[in-house]
């Protein structure tokens, strides 16, 4: 996988030889250098405010270890579908 430009320094691309959803999850486990980590798949769109929604949960929520964001499902390709969801 090519390495993708990334601007915000607390993000950080790994790219691995191992296959597989678990491996890929340890791999950034084991790599990860801060207080907390977040997985992302190839598939998945993130909330542009998910670094500050993330912050908020887990100052209510301090001894949290998980935090499981909610999933809809999206027709792929539909961007407008996509930019309405991420204003609302």
């Amino acid at each position: 996988m090519k390495k993708l430009r990334i601007s915000d320094p607390r993000v950080q691309q790994i790219n691995s030889s191992f296959r597989g959803e678990i491996i890929q999850r340890m791999t950034g486990l084991m790599n990860a250098s801060k207080k907390y980590v977040l997985t992302v798949n190839c598939d998945e769109l993130l909330h542009p405010d998910i670094a500050e929604i993330t912050k908020q949960y887990l100052t209510k929520f301090p001894d949290s270890l998980v935090l499981r964001l909610s999933r809809e499902m999206l027709k792929y390709g539909v961007v407008a579908c996509i930019n309405s969801k991420a204003e609302s």
